[in-house]
């Protein structure tokens, strides 16, 4: 009698958090507004513009910052806002190419404004990007290197949807920049 009593609310429980399906789709190639995670500024900025017919005055410099491998100043993010669309993207200085350590798009975040909107925001985001690795928490989540059994991507290339939010993530760039500050520091050890 209790089971049955709470055999919906398992069904509902089990159906948020397990896996969907594995999605075999390499994430690394998803887009956010043709936008990917790893381009540079100059390449995100020119493709967002042309994708959303959009002008150098719609694109709002949120701060600069200077590049501890350049030590030149970069742009730290960008945030375009649009009638019905908020856009952030966020960059980090791309230590896993010292060659060309430039910063690079490391968060996307898509979000439309009205609710009426969702459900076509959602049938498009699923035709785009199809099944999910995982539902957790209201989200959809697509991740890279899905660790077995383990319901996150904190420390993996993601991707998320929820209701009208639609974003983009990857760590790899700032644990490489962690690595390379560290062992800058390993360098400067003070000599007597």
């Amino acid at each position: 009698m209790i089971f049955r009593l709470y055999k919906p609310l398992l069904f509902i429980f089990l159906c948020i958090t397990l896996p969907i399906k594995v999605n075999a789709t390499d994430i690394n190639n998803f887009d956010i507004a043709n936008v990917k995670l790893g381009m540079t500024y100059l390449e995100a900025i020119t493709t967002i513009k042309k994708f959303m017919d959009i002008g150098d005055e719609d694109i709002l410099l949120g701060f600069s910052k200077i590049n501890p491998i350049s030590n030149k100043p970069e742009p730290g993010n960008v945030v375009i806002n649009l009638a019905n669309i908020n856009i952030g993207i966020s960059f980090t200085p791309n230590a896993l190419d010292m060659d060309s350590p430039i910063s690079v798009v490391t968060f996307i975040k898509y979000k439309v404004l009205q609710a009426k909107d969702a459900k076509t925001m959602e049938e498009a985001v699923l035709t785009k990007y199809s099944t999910p690795s995982f539902i957790k928490r209201g989200w959809m989540v697509w991740c890279e290197n899905l660790p077995n059994k383990i319901k996150t991507c904190i420390d993996h290339t993601q991707f998320r949807y929820s209701y009208t939010t639609l974003e983009a993530s990857t760590q790899k760039y700032n644990r490489a920049l962690q690595k390379h500050l560290e062992s800058k520091q390993e360098e400067q050890v003070i000599k007597f």
